[in-house]
């Protein structure tokens, strides 16, 4: 699969700093990938061990190598934070084996509801 020819590691969009998964952050991930909350329409989806976590982020990892693309952690942009990049949620594409693209999101419980999802998909 050919890799995109721009640069998609860090994108800013109207409110947030999109960067691409890095093992640094793995507590905020494993924070909202175990929040009971984020899984309420899933619950056998909620990490229960950090170890799952860290699986995940090392799969996201690699698929930025292999596929110049993937999922990034979302953070507000400074200028619309209370603190400076508050940690809003995971978003983004993964190649699938058959060719096709998955998009997906989590969003934290406390930042749902202002349209970071779809900030995110577009």
């Amino acid at each position: 699969m050919p890799r995109p020819a721009t640069d998609l590691t860090r994108i800013t969009t109207d409110h947030l700093v999109l960067d691409a998964v890095a093992a640094s952050d793995l507590d905020d991930l494993h924070a909202l990938h175990s929040d009971p909350a984020v899984w309420a329409h899933l619950p056998s989806g909620r990490h229960t061990e950090r170890a799952q976590t860290a699986r995940d982020v090392a799969d996201y990892l690699a698929d930025w190598d292999r596929d110049g693309a993937g999922y990034w952690t979302a953070r507000l942009r400074p200028d619309d934070a209370d603190t400076e990049m508050a940690f809003v949620g995971i978003g983004g594409v993964r190649l699938r084996p058959t060719g096709s693209w998955h998009v997906y999101y989590r969003i934290s419980p406390a930042q749902q509801g202002h349209g970071y999802a779809l900030e995110i998909a577009r």
